[in-house]
Order: structure tokens, then C-alpha cells, then sequence
């Protein structure tokens, strides 16, 4: 959904289209994917290390929402073309889709096991 969402912001030219692919991106493109994104920073990270880890996550975050203006400005620049920049931004959806793929969740406890104990 928020790469739909994001490659709809290009494709169709009615602003009802643009309002409504926005909404959907905030909802399914941060608000969702944000808590999973944690909760993978905290099954992987080490205890001592908690800390710094989610702070390298917020760091992460935080260099891409700096670097995003000036990347679509470059590929803007280079291809003339605004639309270019969320193309980019879709593939790197995709990208991260692919990634989600392989994360190894062997080692975690699946919920009915984890209610079974308690």
C-alpha cells in the first residue's frame, strides 16, 4: 500500500487522488511500519546496547529525511523531471519489501507459544 500510495502521487493529476494517497502513505507507510521497525531494533539489539542501537535507528531515520530534499533536487536537476524523485522513492519501497524477506525470525517465540507459557 505505500507503494501505491507513493507511485499514485505521480501517476493521476486530480487533487482528490493526491489527499487521499497521502492519508493512505501516513497511515500504512509510518504509522504501521514504524513499531514493527522498532520492535525489530529490539529483538536484534543487544541489552547493554538498547540504547545506542534505537539511537542509531533515530539516526538513520533522521539522515534520510535530511538527505531526501537534496537527493530529489539532484534527480530532479539531472532528469528535469519532479515525478523522477517518487519513482525513486517507490523503488526504494520496493527495496525495503524485498528486505523484510529476509530477516531471520527463527530464534523469536510465536505468539501462541508465547501465550501458551504464561
Amino acid at each position: 500500500m505505500a507503494f501505491i500510495s507513493t507511485i499514485s502521487i505521480v501517476l493521476f493529476e486530480q487533487m482528490w487522488v493526491l489527499y487521499v494517497s497521502l492519508i493512505i502513505y501516513g497511515i500504512v507507510g509510518k504509522l504501521s511500519t514504524n513499531p514493527v521497525l522498532i520492535a525489530v531494533v529490539a529483538n536484534n539489539a543487544p541489552r547493554v546496547g538498547l540504547a545506542t542501537s534505537f539511537g542509531i535507528y533515530n539516526f538513520i531515520g533522521m539522515s534520510a529525511s535530511i538527505l531526501a530534499p537534496y537527493i530529489t533536487g539532484f534527480i530532479t536537476d539531472a532528469t528535469g523531471n519532479l515525478d523522477m524523485g517518487f519513482y525513486f522513492a517507490g523503488a526504494l519501497l520496493v527495496v525495503g519489501i524485498i528486505a523484510v524477506f529476509f530477516i531471520d525470525e527463527s530464534g523469536y517465540n510465536k505468539v501462541e507459544n508465547v501465550e501458551k507459557t504464561n
